[in-house]
Order: structure tokens, then sequence, then C-alpha cells
């Protein structure tokens, strides 16, 4: 998200076009495009609409240093609202909403969208949350 640039948010397609450094070297993945949603939209657009945004390039402007580790003020700033430590909170929320895409759209969609494949979101991001065990309390056979 530090590449993110205010020209790669697409307000009317609701849509962000996203740099990926990490996966740059193989053909066609150097970026993809994903969708601009709602409460990533709203955050956005109050950002852009404060003062300090006014002119600037990039939408994260104060952690410009791609070598920072941004989990440590994170945590502080957690415990400060009273809230758990998380361990390695950018990766458990990158976790988070891949399950969430896989479960509202599924396979295809989420591998695009997330930028891996349908092998990693296997073996490093399904989890089983806490919806999942409320759905299956509900689940009733029919036959």
């Amino acid at each position: 998200m530090i590449a993110l640039k205010w020209a790669d948010v697409d307000w009317k397609k609701n849509r962000l076009f996203v740099r990926s450094p990490k996966t740059e070297h193989h053909d066609g993945k150097e970026s993809r495009i994903v969708p601009l949603f709602p409460e990533l939209k709203k955050e956005l657009e109050t950002l852009f609409s404060m003062p300090e945004s006014k002119g600037k390039e990039f939408v994260i402007n104060r952690h410009r240093n791609p070598e920072l580790n941004l989990g440590a003020p994170f945590n502080k700033i957690s415990k400060e609202a009273g809230l758990a430590v998380i361990p390695r909170p950018f990766d458990n929320m990158r976790a988070t909403r891949s399950n969430e895409i896989y479960a509202r759209f599924g396979s295809a969609k989420e591998s695009e969208w997330i930028g891996h494949t349908a092998r990693v979101r296997e073996e490093h991001y399904d989890m089983i949350t806490d919806d999942d065990y409320e759905n299956a309390a509900k689940w009733e056979i029919t036959e």
C-alpha cells in the first residue's frame, strides 16, 4: 500500500490499481486491479478530503520508507485503545480479507484480487472463523 498513488484510485469504477513488487518478475503479475471495498473507500475519501493530502501524489505520505516496520506502532496504538496486541497485524489483516473474499466471491476472484494462487491461500491463509462455527450451528440438513 505504500506505493498507492491517488491516481491509482478509480473512484467512478470503485477500483484500485495495485503494484506488486513481490511478483513483478512473473509475466503479467506486476500489478492487479482490485475492488475498492466500501469500508476502504470511506477511509480513502476521508483521507483524500484532508488538507494534508491536497496536492500529494501518494496516499501514504508519513511513512514512506518501505523498510520501516509498521507493526510496532500499530500495536502501540492498539494497546492504547485497550485492544490486545496482534502478532503480525498486517499479515493477519490480509488473511482475514482473503478469507472474506473467498467466502463471498470464490477462489478465482480471491486469487486475482489478493494476488496469490489458490495453493498459497490454502497453505497460508485458510482459517476457520467464528462465523464458520455460527453458520455450522445453524445448518439444517434437508432430505
